[in-house]
């Protein structure tokens, strides 16, 4: 980058808070260390030279590594306005680079605690509009001009609020039924997919399809596999025969921050989920549902749970995620093919 005077100068704003912002500045044509200055709004709030030791600096070549920077500020900065303080040479009107997020999470969190009601998504990475903040004003929305029934409203506001639903009245299938492409397809038709397609704005794509009887340990359906968007993303399961199944849920799971910074469900961390389900029931932190023949749970990807058969009973299992969501590596591989039903669901089996 060139400043004042032509001068070629390497930097970066590597921190910044309500007090101070800290980085390096580096010129190989200045007599001296370079004199900077953190900007607000084309205010002032803070000057400095950068002339601190760095090692790290001096071992990649950027001069004896005096380069380093504390700019403490003149006064203290609301942590809103953290993300459009720049740092400039001194005089000069180009910017240092600064590293993506610095100051964001800081603004974001002063933002929230001021405006507790503002709507967000509860994971970093996005995720579906029924896990947002807001989930309830938003359905309150839909139903109002119309896009949701007031019976599918009360299906969807129990997702919203519990993290998982029941819906009744869905084609029953025998216990022997396989997760074929013609009975998936039979599941998720009629009122069942209409529900899908609203929480998922989107067209259903199924990802995985299995039955089993043995009871399941906590699980997730974020952390079912690998998936791009792993908050967008639902797991839908029924009982296959005459016996009910039964979900434990943690109760309000749903409402946590599942992930981290990196993209990792903190649920999916060996060790995390390793609580005795008669403790949670102990500490009223367990919830039960039943699942009726005849009736389908839709799940929602942050929601803690665990299923139970009963003996010589099964359930289907589908992971169900937004077409816009389908995995490249799908579409490159060969052992596996779509088939679209009818109404419009893709499946990958």
């Amino acid at each position: 980058m060139k400043g004042k005077g032509l001068m070629s100068i390497r930097g970066s704003l590597d921190v910044v808070t309500a007090d101070y912002a800290s980085g390096w500045a580096f010129s190989p044509d200045a007599s001296g260390s370079i004199a900077l200055q953190a900007m607000l709004n084309e205010e002032v709030i803070g000057e400095a030279v950068a002339d601190i030791f760095r090692g790290d600096l001096a071992a990649a070549g950027f001069g004896s590594g005096e380069c380093g920077y504390m700019i403490q500020f003149h006064r203290r900065i609301d942590p809103l306005y953290l993300p459009f303080v720049v740092v400039r040479p001194a005089g000069g009107n180009t910017e240092l680079p600064r590293w993506a997020p610095t100051g964001v999470v800081e603004c974001f969190n002063s933002l929230f605690r001021s405006h507790p009601a503002a709507g967000r998504h509860r994971s970093v990475l996005g995720g579906l509009w029924t896990d947002r903040s807001d989930a309830v004003a938003i359905l309150g929305g839909k139903l109002e001009i119309g896009q949701v029934t007031a019976d599918d409203g009360e299906v969807l506001e129990r997702l919203v609020r519990q993290g998982m639903t029941v819906v009744e009245d869905v084609t029953e299938l025998a216990p022997a039924s396989e997760p074929d492409r013609e009975t998936i397809g039979q599941v998720l038709s009629g009122r069942l997919l209409r529900l899908l397609q609203i929480v998922l704005d989107d067209q259903p794509v199924v990802l995985k399809a299995e039955t089993g009887s043995a009871s399941r340990p906590f699980t997730q359906p974020s952390t079912e596999t690998e998936l791009p968007s792993p908050a967008e993303c639902l797991l839908v399961v029924m009982p296959l025969g005459q016996s009910p199944l039964q979900l434990d849920l943690l109760r309000e799971g749903h409402m946590l921050p599942e992930f981290n910074r990196d993209g990792v469900s903190r649920w999916a961390r060996p060790g995390v989920v390793d609580i005795a389900e008669t403790d949670l029931e102990n500490l009223g932190l367990l919830e039960r549902q039943e699942v009726p023949p005849g009736a389908v749970a839709i799940i929602g990807p942050g929601t803690p749970h665990v299923l139970h058969c009963e003996a010589q009973a099964s359930a289907l299992r589908l992971l169900v995620v937004p077409a816009r969501g389908l995995p490249v590596r799908l579409l490159q591989d060969p052992a596996r093919q779509e088939a679209v039903t009818a109404e419009g669901v893709r499946i990958w089996l």
